[in-house]
């Protein structure tokens, strides 16, 4: 469980350490690394029973296309905090 936390909250640390990149290039880099994570490390973590509907590298997706990256990751980490 940690690791996912770890593992989700350094990709989006990353995309906020992109600040001179325009909007839309930390948005474009946030969704690669969200697929990235989707397609390679989240099948891994088989043993992991979420405790949300709709998952959280799920729910960082939809925040950040929504409310942009700054808003998206600070409610995404809003989010990972209360699964530890």
């Amino acid at each position: 469980m940690k690791f996912k936390f770890v593992f989700l909250a350094a990709i989006l640390v990353g995309v906020g350490a992109c600040l001179s990149v325009g909007e839309e290039g930390r948005k474009y880099l946030a969704f690669s690394l969200l697929d990235f994570y989707q397609i390679s490390v989240s099948p891994m973590l088989t043993f992991v029973n979420c405790r949300y509907d709709v998952s959280c590298s799920e729910f960082a997706r939809v925040s950040i296309a929504e409310f942009g990256v700054a808003e998206g990751v600070h409610m995404t980490f809003s989010r990972l905090l209360t699964c530890i």
